[in-house]
Parts: C-alpha cells; structure tokens; sequence
C-alpha cells in the first residue's frame, strides 16, 4: 500500500503523544488525522474513513475497546491497533486487534510495524 494515499486517525487523549506520532507518521507521507477522545474519532470516522486507526485503550469518558466495537460493526475493513501503558497484549480487553504496542515505545517501531500490515 503507498503511504502517500494512507489515512491513518490517531486517538489518545495525550496531546503530546498524538503530536509526535502525527509528525513520525507524516515524515513517511502517511496522511493523518488525530483525535483527543472516542467521540471526536468517531465524527471523524463517519466523514473520512481512514484505512487504519491507532487508539489508546484506556481514555476518559469512552474506552478504546468502544472504538473499537462501532469500527467492527461500522467499518470491518478497517485496520485497528491499540497502544496502553495500563494493558498488557494478554489482557482480554485488547482481542480482537492487529498488534498492541506497550508503552512507552519507540515512535520508529510503531511506524514500522503500520507499515508491515500495511502490506500485509
């Protein structure tokens, strides 16, 4: 898949995460979208469906895992990841996903392994 015509949509609810994970992920011409909480995810899902999303698990008012089932339900062709530093790739709440990173990461890593399921 060409990175110059992925949409990716970042979800967390730490602004400075999103920020340099944006800016990693468009160093490699993705095109990306982020959002600070679930509901602005999904306003942003319903008007540009992106190709994969990358959310945190654990955020106020609405989860990851919630997220995740109106994008199983809505858009099951969508590739979905999460990241948490309060989970573990065991913990039930993170089936049902492609990959789980644990942070902290390296930003690199994450870009790198988008880019092999991307082609996957």
């Amino acid at each position: 898949m060409d990175t110059k015509s992925t949409k990716i949509l970042i979800v967390d609810d730490e602004v400075q995460l999103l920020e340099l994970l944006q800016m990693e992920f468009e160093e490699d011409d993705f095109l990306v979208k982020t959002a600070e909480s679930v509901d602005a995810a999904i306003e942003i899902i319903k008007v540009d469906c992106p190709h994969l999303i990358l959310s945190d698990l654990k955020m106020p008012c609405r989860s990851g895992k919630e997220l995740l089932a109106y994008v199983r339900e809505n858009h099951p062709e969508v590739r979905f990841l999460f990241m948490s530093g309060h989970a573990e790739s065991s913990d039930p709440d993170v089936s049902g996903v492609e990959h789980f990173f644990q942070k902290p990461f390296s930003l690199q890593s994450v870009v790198e392994q988008v880019k092999s399921l991307l082609n996957s």
